[in-house]
């Protein structure tokens, strides 16, 4: 019977967890997958010891011949990326078995969605058996597009949604600043339903040194001036640019700056 090809990217920098993440992936019930890992440039030893990995497991390894920066590794993944099906997942980030397998059933089933999100589940970054938080799947997000993305700004929606399953059609590259995550979900909105399946979980690693905007500098390309507030500018020019009606839009617009704005948000609490 065929099976889409599915694409999984890891985008990889000086992070020995990596071998677990590849077994996990190999562990999949789903069997087509073009698993790829960009390494952006990490030390000579680590590098080598991945590239014997991928070639004895038969993985796809490209090495960056500098660091670009995060965003730049994980739109290179994109590029290489053959499949029908995308996701990306980090070194350090896990997802059950049956992920991949549920989520391209599902994805077949209804050419309108175009991404499928499980459970999220929130580990503390020493203790891995140890779960800090839980996200249950999105429920609200399988409507007309108006109500989606509503329900979006409103709900209380973690915004991981970039290490689920999509239909790479649809994607588009993530912005090179600060909380691209966030325009990146609202291309999705804009494009499809996006489907909450309660029986496959992912697994993210708790990375508290990543947080303060100083180490988030650093985690992004080094070679530009980061723009922290351009994430929320992307956001406002995709919802003008809706094809919806001009009440819909306005209110989604308002919406979006009561509930995202620094000051506004310490009053207003997300459902």
């Amino acid at each position: 019977m065929h099976q889409e090809l599915v694409t999984v990217g890891v985008p990889f920098y000086n992070d020995k967890r990596i071998f677990s993440c590849l077994d996990n992936l190999l562990l999949q019930t789903y069997t087509n997958l073009q698993i790829i890992i960009s390494d952006n440039f990490s030390e000579n030893e680590l590098s080598e010891k991945v590239q014997i990995y991928c070639k004895e497991k038969k993985l796809e390894y490209f090495r960056n011949d500098k660091n670009y920066g995060a965003i730049y590794n994980h739109n290179n993944l994109l590029a290489y990326a053959k499949g029908d099906y995308f996701l990306w997942l980090h070194p350090d980030d896990k997802i059950s078995n049956n992920f991949i397998e549920k989520s391209v059933e599902i994805l077949n089933a209804d050419k309108d969605i175009v991404s499928v999100i499980g459970n999220i589940i929130v580990l503390d970054k020493i203790d891995n058996n140890k779960v800090i938080r839980k996200y249950a799947e999105p429920k609200k997000l399988y409507c007309n597009k108006f109500e989606r993305i509503k329900n979006f700004i409103k709900g209380n929606y973690p915004d991981t949604f970039l290490n689920h399953l999509h239909r790479k059609s649809k994607l588009k590259n993530l912005g090179d600043h600060i909380s691209s995550e966030i325009p990146f979900i609202f291309n999705l909105l804009d494009k499809g339903k996006i489907y909450g399946c309660k029986d496959i979980s992912f697994f993210k690693n708790e990375n508290q040194d990543k947080r303060n905007f100083k180490n988030l500098s650093k985690h992004y390309n080094p070679y530009k001036k980061l723009n922290k507030h351009l994430w929320f500018k992307e956001c406002i020019i995709i919802l003008i640019k809706l094809e919806i009606s001009l009440i819909k839009k306005v209110f989604l617009i308002v919406s979006f700056f009561l509930y995202n704005l620094p000051i506004l948000r310490n009053f207003i609490k997300k459902k």
